[in-house]
């Protein structure tokens, strides 16, 4: 599963795989494109022909001419990969970084990847150029290869710490100190030990000992204006989780549409522009959509029976037709439009 580099630490380690396309169409700014089997076996064959491991760029600098004249490290690697199909999805595997592009990445001057490839007349992706990290991709819903920076620190559960806020302005700062103490060590990878029982001891006249240092240092952060940063932060944090989550949600459904468990009827709710899982596919775990989708792929012989073509889609190869049949109408309507429009091979960068 892609992850997003922790928000933290220098010495994270720099993710080793991310997603390139998904399986169907991909939208960008610049146009859709279609990443269906045809187009996996065609990818994969023009790889595997190159015989060289794949360039991650800096904003397609390599690939412009005026980029190579204008700056001598434009041709420069800022990482290397290799190619693999999961599930009908196109993925960057083995995934090593250059000195530059690791500063990049840690920096976030670019946080996004945006691939270059070739297409043909139905618009579908025949080669992989290369993949450039950006800063604006063109591909709509492109999921962040390094997290959203934190003023919190640290890649911390954004439920816990707004446990610890509510604590805080409650004024239970015992409960408050407890849950920070166990992100922080979550943060650092370490295991949270539960904290020993109390030894029975007498009542005594004695003031109580003072707070300790962390205690302290939980109340001066409990400001007004630094508790509303701190939830906005939260918030922000809690969106891009939920966002990632739903993108790959929506691409496994996609996926059982395809290998038949599902239809378009059933497996999405809401318009056409925007389709969300039914309400029954929303609440199933995400490891549950996982697991359905290889169990069928695995099981689905190489040598299939075709289905009978989409209606209006007689030019449709096998491979198109099957995936025509998953989409929604008005994606169907828009794929065939753009099977039938699409003409000549180009190159372009998503």
């Amino acid at each position: 599963m892609w992850s997003a580099l922790p928000a933290t630490a220098a010495d994270a380690p720099l993710p080793s795989e991310f997603r390139i396309f998904t399986a169907g169409v991909n939208a960008s700014t610049k146009g859709d494109v279609l990443f269906d089997a045809t187009a996996a076996e065609l990818v994969l064959e023009a790889y595997r022909r190159g015989g060289v491991d794949l360039m991650v760029d800096l904003a397609h600098d390599s690939l412009s001419e005026a980029a190579r004249v204008a700056r001598a490290d434009a041709d420069d690697a800022r990482g290397w990969f290799q190619l693999e199909v999961r599930a009908g999805e196109l993925w960057a595997v083995g995934v090593t970084w250059t000195p530059d592009g690791e500063r990049r990445l840690r920096e976030r001057t670019q946080r996004y990847v945006s691939p270059a490839f070739r297409f043909d007349s139905a618009g579908r992706v025949v080669e992989l150029i290369n993949v450039a990290i950006v800063a604006r991709p063109a591909t709509l819903d492109a999921p962040a290869l390094v997290a959203r920076r934190s003023a919190i620190g640290g890649p911390m559960d954004p439920k816990l710490i707004k446990e610890a806020l509510d604590a805080l302005e409650a004024g239970d700062s015992a409960k408050a100190l407890e849950i920070l103490k166990a992100l922080i060590a979550s943060a650092a990878g370490a295991e949270v030990e539960a904290p020993p029982a109390a030894d029975p001891v007498e009542e005594s006249a004695d003031p109580p000992a003072p707070p300790d240092e962390p205690l302290e240092q939980a109340r001066a952060a409990g400001t007004p204006d630094e508790l509303a940063t701190l939830r906005a932060e939260v918030a922000a944090l809690s969106a891009e989780r939920d966002a990632r989550d739903l993108d790959e949600r929506r691409g496994l459904v996609a996926r059982l549409v395809v290998l038949g468990a599902e239809t378009p009827a059933t497996a999405w709710a809401g318009d056409a522009a925007r389709r969300q899982p039914c309400e029954r596919l929303a609440r199933e775990p995400v490891g549950s959509l996982r697991a359905r989708v290889a169990a069928l792929a695995a099981a689905r012989p190489a040598n299939a029976q075709h289905e009978p073509p989409v209606s209006g889609s007689a030019a449709l190869s096998s491979s198109e037709a099957r995936l025509a049949a998953g989409m929604t109408p008005a994606q169907r309507e828009r794929f065939l439009a753009l099977r039938a429009t699409r003409a000549g091979r180009d190159v372009t960068c998503g």
